[in-house]
């Protein structure tokens, strides 16, 4: 060391002189910068080191130099470590050994000595080597690289732990404290300057810091709206001009979704438990109790008891004691005994209640509280007149009870209402019912016939309040005293129920046997004459009470507000006038119906099977079977009715306008006539439960034009009306009073603050008019005809067709730039512009929103483009043969459209075949069947085409035809009933190239569009409900007796469900989920909900139950059709030249035939544009 020291020193002392010796000749050396910065031999070997007059080594040095900078510029040497003498050391102020630039130098170097020490430093000096090594491309220009090693990729460095800087907390803490104090103050003085009456006070100024602004707030402009600016992204406070009409797919102001660092919050649910938990929990706690006391006598803090003494545990608790003095212990036991004895006794004397507590708590347990509502029973009594003793326990129960109600003695009707709780009626149920023995008693009836007395329960339901006070009895001598009793008390409708069944319990009870026997086994046709009297006779009086309601609520001005949603719904149901003269027929065949089920005491399903076998002389104008014919005779039967009647020679009536829709599968009503099932969740809580929540996402291959398609096909097919006032007036269902309220109303519960959505029931049919008024099942009209034969252009009514021709060369009235006709007088326009009127068509629906009103353009373009052709053509014909040819032609193009290329993306192609709808690709179809019923079927008219609503997008684009760039779009919310947009320049085109180029939904099942759900028909403007387009259907379904869903599909050859399990497979497990929360059973699924829940089958949009609904609906239209524009050897059939050219028919001509300037158009207008096409 000493050794070491000593040279250390030398190299130090040689290495101050070198320094001095570079000051003095003030020579600086110049670095070689080449390819790779090394040290040269010139920097090492400084030039004011050597001797000037060694020339020699001198130019030798220079020409080394010269050599090493060549070699060095090519890349021919790589990394050399150049050998140099060692570096002159020096020490600095701190005694380290450094080098000249001032770097410590280690002058011991420590030398592995083990094995695994130096195979460790081999390893590191390998890996500097691979760092250090040439590039991947030198590396493989020399011969001896192995590829198996390769350059170490980039490595993402580690991030780094950031930590809170201390008392950063308690910094916050202390600001948020004083700033709560200052708040505090704040508040004090603002007080005190209150009550001296000072007007302001000086605010005192924050000391805490201005909090910085959240990170979550959302900007005004962000990085992606530099889509949409002129001048690209602006400054803070730069103010620039927008492109509003831009297109971009990026997401503006995307929503903000939680932190996933944020915690949810707990949702804390009420839990009910039953009477056994209950009883566990008490049993729980008094254990708690006893341990807690145990543990108490164990520590010392409280004195243990006495143990219990009795004579039969005196020796095993005493012991010892016991056996020493036995009388005494025998004594003290006793005594003890007594005591507790006595104890006990004076707790329950105290507890024992007096006379008046126990009559007080008697009453307390039947008494029940009504406030929120109360429960009401009506029973009928053949006799309790004569009838003392009955009549006794009658008013004594129903005082000891508590009940209040009123008992009605009347000759023909002894009517008994009772009001009060739930327990207290179901004890008087009993009662009569069950403990009374009526059928005792021996009564007379009119005829003098012996009969048993008998008791009846009318009916049961609740009140809002009471309206009898304490039971008393009324003697009425005739029946007008009992309904004036009754009307006093606000509840007429009560004797109305009992005294409508009292007519036929006097019939005799022989005939009645022998007519249930006859139609069981034969079926009747006419009811019994006693019986069909009686029947009349009180089905006069029903429908005369009906129309005094119906007039009182007219009288008190009870109406829907003109332009609610409510109102614009009962415009696209509004009745005609043939509709509303059969539904008061249809209503008062009903009535005899309900009322011949009580009095017959049916089932629901011996009740449609039964009533429809009666027939009963209820409409004498009818129209008779011959006459029929004899006019479908007369009639040209080159072409098709605007009815739809006569197209079948043997059913005249099948396919008509203002007939009863066909069922697939009997109805299924609460009573088997016309009550809509019960014990159901609303309408409405379905829909929200289910159908909502939706994404709104585009199809990827069907464009908007098929959902336009598909509503303008639903109204050709169907149009259901609604039950209306007699003077036209819409019925309003919901906040209104008793007796204002109609009874055809049925509508739906809601969740608050809504409470309650208006439905008013669909008009009902009376049946086949043609075989005579039947009892049965209630039926729904349609207003148009079944047949694909374009009713809503051309009208279902000879009347209506009348005003909408021109009059002139086979045309259609039109006005300014080919556009439906005008009408100024149509109630439910929302144009406030009068120079803009809403359309008048063959369908009251015209209106109803932008993209159906151009279906509407189109066909009425396309029918006076084929009249003046057809002109031109044939100058000689008249106005008439000219519009009958214009309307067999364009309505073939719809049929062939139809079937040939919007069925094929709906339904699909294994469908076409399954159902046989494939057209003909030459000549006549062979297939028409003249027992095919072509009639819509009420499954499909009131479910399957709402299969529309999933296709129905939020908005509907308008892009400019020329430029192909979107101009604007139109909204389910902003367009209905307001057509005035179509006047402007241009519109047409806009329309037709937007639905063209957008997409429509993509059905998710069940999800719908969250307007149809929550917002139809509502403009924001008023504050009336809006309209849940699902619920309405979904309470239509209801309405019309349409069977479950399960039902279906057993009519469709599905798998049976027994269980909502068993709807895997066919619908997704989050919405079997939904299923199961909101009905109670799988057997209560509706049609609608059930059908919209399944996943499409196939190559089909549709799922299985949809369908098979709508295979079979097409199916039917085309095999029934006599004027189907396929089937030959007919007076009206076309030519096979004719029926070639209607075979080339499109919607892409269709649209382009029709619009303004159209100026290209895809061939298949229905589906994507090929880009290979």
């Amino acid at each position: 060391i000493r050794q070491m020291m000593a040279n250390a020193q030398k190299e130090i002392e040689e290495r101050k002189r070198a320094l001095k010796a570079i000051k003095q000749e003030d020579v600086s050396a110049k670095p070689f910068k080449g390819r790779d910065t090394l040290p040269t031999v010139g920097s090492m070997y400084n030039q004011g080191l050597l001797s000037k007059t060694d020339s020699d080594k001198a130019r030798k040095i220079a020409a080394l130099q010269a050599q090493i900078r060549n070699k060095l510029n090519s890349g021919l040497l790589g990394n050399v470590n150049v050998p140099d003498k060692p570096t002159p050391l020096i020490l600095d102020e701190s005694g380290r050994t450094v080098d000249i630039t001032g770097k410590e130098v280690q002058l011991t170097q420590v030398v592995p000595t083990l094995k695994a020490n130096i195979r460790a430093k081999k390893r590191e000096e390998f890996k500097a080597q691979l760092q250090e090594s040439k590039g991947p491309e030198e590396i493989q220009d020399t011969h001896f690289f192995d590829n198996r090693i390769g350059v170490k990729p980039a490595m993402r460095g580690k991030r780094a732990l950031k930590f809170h800087e201390p008392g950063k907390f308690q910094q916050l803490a202390e600001r948020m404290r004083m700033k709560t104090q200052l708040e505090k103050l704040q508040n004090e003085i603002s007080q005190i300057a209150r009550k001296t009456g000072i007007s302001s006070a000086t605010k005192l100024a924050l000391i805490a810091p201005k909090t910085e602004a959240l990170s979550e707030d959302v900007p005004n402009i962000e990085w992606w709206d530099s889509v949409i600016l002129t001048g690209g992204y602006p400054n803070e406070n730069e103010l620039t001009t927008i492109k509003n009409l831009t297109i971009t797919n990026l997401v503006e102001h995307p929503t903000q979704m939680r932190p996933p660092t944020d915690p949810l919050k707990p949702i804390y649910m009420p839990v009910f438990l039953t009477k056994k938990e209950r009883k566990k929990l008490r049993r729980q706690n008094r254990r708690e109790t006893w341990k807690e006391e145990q543990e108490k006598i164990r520590l010392g803090l409280e004195a243990p008891p006495e143990p219990k003494l009795r004579i039969s545990n005196l020796m095993r608790v005493l012991g010892t004691e016991a056996v020493q003095d036995p009388t005494k212990i025998e004594a003290h036991v006793r005594q003890q005994m007594a005591k507790r004895l006595k104890a006990h006794e004076d707790a329950n004397a105290a507890r024992r209640l007096t006379a008046d507590q126990r009559r007080e708590k008697k009453a307390r347990k039947l008494k029940e509280d009504t406030s929120l509502g109360v429960y009401v029973s009506v029973y009928r009594i053949r006799d309790l007149v004569n009838n003392a003793s009955k009549k006794f326990k009658v008013e004594t129960n129903a005082k000891q009870l508590y009940l209040t109600g009123c008992v009605m003695l009347f000759r023909d009707c002894n009517v008994v209402v009772v009001e009060g709780g739930a327990k207290q009626q179901a004890k008087y149920k009993r009662l009569m019912m069950h403990r009374i023995k009526w059928e005792e008693d021996i009564v007379k009836d009119n005829d003098g016939n012996d009969v048993p007395n008998r008791c009846v329960l009318v009916w049961e339901g609740t009140s809002k309040q009471r309206h009898f006070g304490e039971i008393k009895f009324k003697v009425c001598p005739i029946e007008k005293m009992a309904r004036e009793h009754f009307k006093k008390h606000q509840v007429e409708h009560y004797w109305d129920l009992a005294y409508s069944g009292a007519v036929l319990d006097n019939t005799d009870e022989i005939t009645i046997r022998r007519f249930l026997a006859l139609m069981t086994l034969v079926g009747a046709t006419t009811l019994p004459p006693r019986m069909l009297h009686d029947l009349d006779k009180r089905t006069n009086l029903s429908m005369e009470r009906y129309s005094q309601a119906e007039r009182a609520i007219m009288n008190s001005r009870t109406q829907l507000n003109r332009g609610s949603p409510s109102w614009y719904l009962g415009a696209s149901h509004e009745m005609t006038e043939g509709a509303q003269n059969l539904s008061r027929k249809a209503l008062r065949i009903e009535t005899m119906a309900v009322m011949l089920v009580e009095a017959l005491n049916m089932s629901s399903k011996q009740a449609s099977l039964i009533l429809p076998t009666v027939a009963a002389v209820l409409c004498p104008d009818s129209p008779n079977f011959l006459r029929l014919v004899s006019e479908c005779k007369k009639s040209d039967v080159h072409y098709r009715t605007h009815t739809g009647r006569c197209n079948n020679p043997l059913h005249p009536t099948w396919g008509a306008a203002l007939e009863a829709y066909v069922r697939f599968l009997p109805p299924e009503y609460e009573d088997g006539v016309s009550l809509p099932r019960t014990n159901l969740p609303s309408a409405r809580e379905v829909s929200s439960q289910v159908h909502a929540g939706g994404l709104d996402l585009k199809h990827p291959y069907l464009m908007a034009l098929t959902a336009l398609f598909s509503q303008f096909l639903a109204h050709d097919l169907a149009h259901t009306p609604r039950m209306e006032l007699p003077d036209r007036t819409r019925l309003k269902c919901c906040d209104v009073d008793y007796e204002n309220f109609h009874p055809e109303c049925f509508p739906i519960r809601a969740e608050q603050p809504i409470g309650c959505m208006e439905y008013s029931r669909s008009a009902p049919h009376p049946g086949n008019s043609l075989q005579g008024c039947k009892l049965g099942p209630r039926q729904q009209i349609n207003q148009v005809s079944s047949y694909l034969d374009l009713s809503p252009l051309y009208g279902s009514f000879e009347e209506t067709a009348k005003t909408l021709r021109s009059g002139e060369d086979g045309l259609l009235n039109t006005q300014r730039k080919n556009l439906p006709m005008a009408s100024a007088k149509y109630e439910s326009c929302r144009s406030a512009n009068k120079a803009f009127p809403c359309f008048f068509s063959g369908d009251s629906r015209v209106n109803e929103n932008p993209g159906l009103t151009l279906m509407h353009v189109l066909f009425l373009r396309e029918h006076n483009l084929v009249a003046m052709e057809l002109k031109r053509l044939n100058p000689h014909w008249n106005d008439e043969k000219l519009y009958q040819e214009a309307r067999k032609i364009v309505i073939a193009e719809l049929q062939h459209i139809t079937y040939n290329e919007f069925l094929p993306v709906i339904l699909g192609e294994h469908a076409l075949d399954k159902y046989s709808l494939r057209l003909t690709q030459r000549g006549y179809f062979r297939g028409y069947d003249i027992r095919a019923d072509a009639t819509l079927s009420n499954s499909a008219a009131s479910a399957g085409l709402f299969f529309v609503a999933a296709l129905t997008p939020k908005t509907l684009d308008l892009v400019d035809s020329r430029s192909a760039l979107k101009s604007g779009e139109r909204t389910l919310l902003s367009a209905f009933y307001a057509p005035q947009e179509l006047y402007e320049a241009g519109a047409i085109d806009r329309l037709i190239v937007g639905a063209t180029a957008g997409h429509s939904r993509k059905p998710l099942p069940p999800g719908l569009n969250e307007i149809l759900l929550d917002r139809y028909f509502h403009d924001g403007k008023t504050n009336d409900v809006a309209v849940d387009y699902a619920a309405q259907i979904i309470q239509q379904g209801r309405d019309h007796g349409l069977p479950p869903y399960v039902r279906w599909r057993s009519f469709c050859d599905l798998p049976n469900l027994t269980d909502f399990q068993d709807l895997t497979g066919t619908v997704a497990k989050d919405t079997i989920e939904r299923l199961r929360a909101v009905y109670k059973n799988v057997g209560d699924i509706d049609l609608v909900t059930g059908a919209l829940s399944e996943a499409p089958i196939f190559d089909s949009v549709l799922g299985p139950t949809f369908l098979c609904l709508l295979g079979r609906t097409f199916r039917n239209i085309r095999l029934g059709d006599r004027y189907w524009y396929e089937n030959g050897n007919t007076p009206g059939s076309f030519t096979i030249k004719q029926l070639e050219e209607i075979r080339k028919s499109t919607m892409a001509q269709i649209l382009c035939r029709n619009g303004d300037r159209l100026q290209w158009m895809q061939p298949r207008a229905f589906i994507l544009k090929d880009p290979f096409l």
